[in-house]
């Protein structure tokens, strides 16, 4: 008669059959596929972001210009210089006077609505005539956009409450 040895240890892994599960061969090529793949995305990674960042150093004046010329991170003066081809603040200081009548009505420029709108040409201290101009090449009609007065040969549109002032 044979007789039956009980396993030394106290495993499923000393069973038959389970040694080969026990084995840290058997584990190895999961382990080696998923470090395979990781190395793989790293190695991508490092290039795409090498690439990315690359491209914009060696175009980044170009990139950045055409970020500062985007319309939508100007300031409505900003916009209104541009539209008009303005020179550079400071280009130019002039004053000039001015008097505007509509339908025998003096406009009062005096209100604070129509004060320093614009850096670029407005009326200050509470003066209603004198123009203060402070760059090159500002039209009047710039004056006028800045507080939202339109002139046309038809029409003068105001941009404010008549009967508020």
């Amino acid at each position: 008669m044979t007789e039956k040895v009980l396993p030394k240890e106290d495993s499923d892994f000393s069973l038959p059959g389970r040694i080969e599960e026990s084995d840290s061969a058997y584990f190895e090529p999961e382990i080696k596929s998923k470090g395979k793949s990781l190395t793989i995305f790293g190695i991508v990674f490092v290039l795409v972001a090498v690439g990315v960042f690359s491209y914009y150093f060696l175009n980044q004046s170009e990139i950045d210009s055409q970020i500062l010329d985007n319309t939508s991170f100007k300031t409505l003066e900003e916009k209104i210089a541009n539209h008009y081809g303005v020179g550079q603040f400071g280009s130019e200081h002039a004053h000039a006077a001015l008097v505007v009548y509509v339908n025998g009505d003096k406009l009062d420029f005096s209100h604070p609505q129509f004060q320093i709108q614009s850096k670029y040409i407005h009326f200050e201290n509470d003066n209603p005539y004198l123009i203060h101009k402070h760059a090159t090449d500002v039209p009047l009609e710039m004056l006028f956009a800045s507080f939202g007065l339109k002139i046309t040969s038809e029409c003068v549109e105001l941009g404010y409450e008549e009967s508020q002032y």
